[in-house]
């Protein structure tokens, strides 16, 4: 093999490939990067990284001992070498609503690359990294973690100059075991920062002293407090935009409900410390639109849909309940809840207490979708709401018709549940609708 050779990219699927491109054959749980060899080289791949000998397809491979770590250190090097502002995002939620908030109020000024889609793991970070070009003057890296020490080896590879905490709270706890370990492994990334870059984190973060006692570098905090560094005042929330002002000036853009503040207010403390001025900031924050998935708001001629569908946790699914609560103009609400999974023992106990706050709230309708869901609708019976406004089902099938029965003209439905849960289906018959009037298609059972 000619070492001389350069090459255009790195690619681990072999679909994407395109001519002069690096394939790495990464081993995944239900994949083997090994198998696509052959199409990798058909489609003009230079030559393949690999954990095993490959000269059945007299195709140039370097042999190494694991592939994904290969990829990473790569892509380490590859940032080492980049000139680019390197910016870690981390939180049990909201961490991609910051990150293309933040990508589209700095692209207005610099130029720079984001993550792409929900590429936050132990290979979607390296990917990431890739990105980079000479030209970039920012990079914003999503860092997600659903077991001990994930952060950690992230911002090793990543190396960020400046850290960002969206919000710490139950989330993966099959992995991490309690909250007090979520809190440790979010830190990480904050406690990764040198004490010549920032961290921008919620102002009642800061205050866990497990928190700030890690940090060595410089701390912008955000809230609605005084004390806070990047503090919000007359906030309010009508017909779907958020208005707020920051040191005496008003910012307002559409959002999907009052929890989008604090990533606001992140993404606003961040461009102060860039010289970006308040009228670029607020330009910015106008071209930022709702990712699918995330609270993503679906206007149909019979009524809203609000698609939340991209993953739950029990702070993800109060947020998306309060944006439902504050859909104005709307002759019902009705929230559809899927599994909230990942939350071990605690499972019950978090799914009953959300459930009480839908009986509580200003929701006239709730279908559940999943064994674990059932304790939604336990809970908000416990709570005062009435049976005949709550139904259960196992089957996705069998929860259409209630739905199509129950979401009438101009109606609000919130679609929510973990990422396994496929709740992503129910959007696409809410959208078929449209065409229909009611919901025809035969679904198979999610796995």
């Amino acid at each position: 093999m000619d070492l001389r050779k350069v090459v255009n990219g790195i690619s681990i699927d072999s679909r994407t490939i395109t001519r002069g491109d690096l394939f790495v054959a990464i081993q995944g749980q239900h994949f083997d990067g090994h198998d696509y060899i052959a199409e990798a080289k058909r489609k003009g791949a230079l030559a393949a990284i690999v954990e095993r000998q490959t000269g059945e397809y007299k195709f140039p491979g370097i042999l190494v001992e694991d592939t994904k770590r290969a990829l990473q250190i790569i892509a380490n090097w590859h940032r080492s070498n980049c000139e680019a502002l390197v910016i870690g995002i981390t939180g049990s939620v909201g961490k991609t609503t910051t990150r293309h908030m933040l990508y589209q109020m700095l692209s207005g000024k610099y130029t720079g690359c984001e993550s792409p889609q929900n590429y936050n793991n132990g290979i979607g970070v390296p990917l990431s990294l890739l990105q980079m070009t000479p030209e970039h003057e920012f990079a914003l890296i999503e860092m997600g973690s659903s077991a001990s020490g994930e952060i950690d080896c992230l911002a090793k590879i990543a190396e960020p100059e400046i850290g960002i905490l969206t919000e710490i709270g139950p989330a993966h706890l099959d992995g991490l075991g309690t909250l007090d370990q979520v809190v440790q492994e979010k830190g990480a990334l904050l406690k990764s920062i040198s004490r010549q870059g920032h961290v921008f984190l919620p102002w009642h973060l800061y205050q866990l002293p497990e928190i700030r006692s890690e940090i060595q570098a410089k701390v912008l905090t955000v809230g609605v407090t005084e004390s806070c560094d990047i503090a919000a005042s007359d906030i309010t929330y009508e017909q779907g935009i958020l208005r707020f002002q920051v040191d005496n000036y008003p910012y307002e853009f559409p959002a999907s409900g009052r929890h989008w503040l604090n990533s606001a207010l992140i993404c606003i403390g961040l461009a102060y410390e860039l010289d970006i001025t308040p009228t670029e900031i607020l330009e910015g924050l106008n071209r930022f639109e709702s990712i699918p998935g995330r609270c993503h708001h679906i206007q149909t001629k019979w009524g809203l849909i609000l698609d939340d569908t991209y993953n739950a946790s029990p702070l993800s699914v109060r947020a998306g309940l309060c944006s439902l609560t504050e859909v104005p103009n709307v002759s019902q609400r009705v929230a559809v809840l899927g599994d909230m999974l990942g939350l071990a023992e605690s499972s019950e106990a978090h799914h009953r207490q959300l459930g009480k706050l839908v009986a509580r709230s200003r929701i006239d309708f709730l279908i559940t979708y999943g064994p674990q869901a059932r304790d939604f609708a336990r809970g908000a019976y416990q709570g005062g709401m009435s049976g005949s406004r709550i139904a259960s089902f196992e089957s996705m099938k069998d929860l259409l018709p209630i739905l199509n029965l129950w979401a009438t003209s101009s109606s609000a439905v919130l679609v929510k549940g973990s990422h396994a849960m496929q709740m992503g289906r129910i959007v696409q018959e809410l959208q078929n609708r449209e065409q229909t009037s009611e919901f025809v298609l035969p679904l198979k059972r999610a796995a």
